[in-house]
């Protein structure tokens, strides 16, 4: 019997570790840890703050709203999260606004951007509108990657400030000592996760030349496990023995000048040789 009480008693402590949290009974109050509980089935969460007065005039119609749509449509889970205690969760669906109300079905969430009005609301799950409405992409989704990483972002946000308080006012630290050592762990581990890319990088990328982009020389041999590099290229230059070397500038202009000075005692040549014989005609 002892035995079997236990095994009851933790069966009980999972279903309600499993179920979400109460606040009122037809309205889910959603916390962090039951984020996952939305990427099935059909949801309408509201996301609010207590100090915002159109939250606090949508409070009581939210409400009645569950009521019905629990009669209604008892598939359909009216739930609401608070902006000021579960930062992770609406820092996921990023809120910009309050209230700001989703539909989920499936994981797939819109954005509903009618009136903040009861019968509004209920219309949109009676007659399905959601389903003209295009839901976000996976990609950007609050349940998809970008979500996730938006909600380790918040995690790691909140753990810093925890931190950063309890060394300023627990340990009397201050603050810009705090920060530049926050600031220096920061670009000291993105150097080092850098680094490591680079690494893993040039350990799988291969330096071998396609056969496409290979260089071919004279004299070059097919089968030459070194095709394509430099030392076949010294081997063919040495074979062709040493070139030639280039002219220096001075010498090209001396070169010029030169030839110039010949064409001009060789043209002068022909103009007297051609006055000769004009007068020997005469």
């Amino acid at each position: 019997m002892a035995v079997e009480r236990g095994l009851v008693a933790i069966c009980l402590t999972l279903v309600a570790l499993c179920t979400p949290i109460r606040g009122d009974e037809e309205v889910i109050v959603m916390t962090d840890a039951d984020s996952g509980q939305l990427r099935e089935g059909e949801w309408l969460v509201k996301f609010y703050a207590p100090w915002c007065p159109a939250c606090q005039q949508f409070a009581a119609p939210w409400i009645s709203l569950g009521r019905q749509l629990r009669q209604s449509h008892p598939d359909v889970k009216v739930a609401k999260v608070d902006v000021t205690e579960q930062p992770t969760l609406s820092g996921r669906f990023l809120i910009q606004a309050l209230p700001t109300i989703y539909h989920i079905k499936d994981g797939q969430c819109r954005l509903y951007e009618g009136m903040r009005v009861e019968n509004d609301v209920e219309g949109f799950i009676a007659n399905k509108e959601w389903q003209d409405q295009e839901a976000i992409a996976w990609y950007i989704s609050p349940l998809g990657p970008t979500g996730t990483a938006l909600g380790y972002a918040m995690i790691a946000g909140h753990r810093l400030q925890g931190v950063f308080e309890k060394l300023t006012k627990e340990h009397g630290l201050p603050a810009w000592l705090v920060v530049t050592f926050g600031c220096v762990g920061v670009i000291s581990t993105g150097m080092l996760v850098g680094l490591l890319l680079v690494v893993c990088i040039s350990m799988f990328s291969s330096n071998a030349v396609p056969a496409d982009e290979r260089i071919v020389y004279p004299g070059m041999k097919e089968g030459s496990k070194t095709f394509g590099s430099t030392g076949d290229k010294d081997e063919v230059d040495r074979k062709k023995g040493p070139a030639k070397a280039s002219p220096k500038p001075k010498q090209v202009e001396q070169e010029a000048a030169a030839s110039s000075t010949a064409e001009g005692s060789s043209s002068r040549q022909r103009k007297g040789k051609g006055k000769k014989t004009k007068g020997s005609t005469h």
